[in-house]
């Protein structure tokens, strides 16, 4: 996703959020005016049910849930008016029509969340094609560290910046493996890894180094003075 493509993907969920609310308001007015305040509080439950379906698995199940809800609108009007003589206010007919407005609106506000997702997914899979990235702990792995290292390292050279380097793993890991089951051995090393990187700092950056015997390590610009004040 390049820049470009990113300022559209953003006027866009802009333009589509200014639509969404108008339609709101519109909807609103609606209702107040048509009166049938049980009919518009099923069909705005299942208009809400729609959005959401739109939100979570995108335009078009959206699209396909709202020509299913114009199908049974139009059954049941045909039912009530055929079989039990009754008449619909001509005025509910707006629920033809807004529920697929404000999905189609739903949709342009959440495609650039979801452009987002997908470019993140996609990142990810790639940093663990390469081996920079360790996918259950969500850290860099020794390839990133051997990398980034070169950098902190020339920045120190060139900056005169101060270069901290951290390893620590679990002492008397192997006997404590032996007391936990395979999930609770994958919690601890979800949880320190949650907890280093909480405690780093936002220039600092974290590492799962070691698989076999779990060693962690964190790279940063500061030195021994800095951190104990």
């Amino acid at each position: 996703m390049n820049i470009d493509d990113r300022g559209r993907a953003s006027i866009q969920a802009d333009i589509g959020f200014v639509i969404f609310l108008t339609l709101m308001s519109l909807t609103t007015i609606f209702v107040d005016i048509s009166g049938n305040l049980l009919w518009n509080a099923v069909y705005l439950g299942i208009t809400v049910v729609v959005m959401l379906i739109t939100y979570f698995y995108g335009f078009i199940p959206g699209m396909l849930s709202n020509l299913l809800f114009i199908f049974c609108q139009i059954v049941s009007t045909a039912y009530i008016n055929l079989y039990l003589h009754q008449a619909i206010a001509l005025k509910m007919t707006f629920w033809l029509i807004l529920p697929g407005l404000l999905s189609g609106a739903l949709a342009m506000m959440t495609q650039r969340q979801q452009q987002l997702q997908v470019y993140n997914h996609q990142l990810r899979n790639r940093l663990t094609e390469q081996g920079a990235f360790d996918a259950q702990t969500n850290l860099r792995t020794l390839v990133a560290f051997t990398m980034d290292a070169r950098v902190y390292i020339e920045n120190h050279r060139r900056f005169d910046l101060p270069v901290t380097m951290l390893v620590f793993r679990i002492r008397y890991y192997a006997e404590l493996q032996r007391m936990l089951s395979p999930e609770q051995n994958q919690t601890l090393l979800r949880v320190i890894s949650d907890t280093l990187t909480t405690v780093a700092a936002d220039n600092n950056l974290s590492y799962f180094l070691d698989q076999e015997d779990p060693t962690w390590g964190m790279m940063l610009h500061s030195d021994e003075g800095r951190q104990n004040s």
